[in-house]
């Protein structure tokens, strides 16, 4: 009996020191990370200075995804700001629907009509 329990905390030491080991890759795939492969590879190749691995956790971790965009009804945010916005005539610069007064030139502007 003794033999099996040992057999089998040995077992459980080696899964748990190569998920260790493999913990930068693993983050990397869990959080689809666009540079995966080279975690990966700086994990399996740098893993044994220390300095590599924690390079790797590091850099796996420190990726965010872009935000997924919002959608009100039919329109994501983006559309309806771009809808808000208009080109000044003078600078060509973007300001709101309403402006009077260009706020990057001070042009004035007027109002468009809708």
């Amino acid at each position: 009996m003794d033999g099996v329990l040992i057999s089998v905390l040995v077992l459980a030491a080696i899964v748990a020191a190569v998920a260790a080991y493999l913990l930068p890759a693993l983050i990397a795939s869990w959080r689809d990370h666009p540079q995966e492969r080279r975690i990966m590879w700086i994990n399996l190749l740098a893993r044994w200075t220390g300095f590599g691995w924690l390079a790797a956790v590091l850099w796996a971790v420190a990726y965010f995804p872009p935000p997924v965009p919002r959608v009100r009804g039919d329109h994501t945010d983006e559309e309806i700001l771009q809808r808000s916005l208009r080109a000044c005539p003078m600078c060509l610069e973007e300001i709101k629907v309403e402006a009077r007064r260009c706020r990057h030139c001070g042009a004035d502007v007027g109002q468009v009509s809708a």
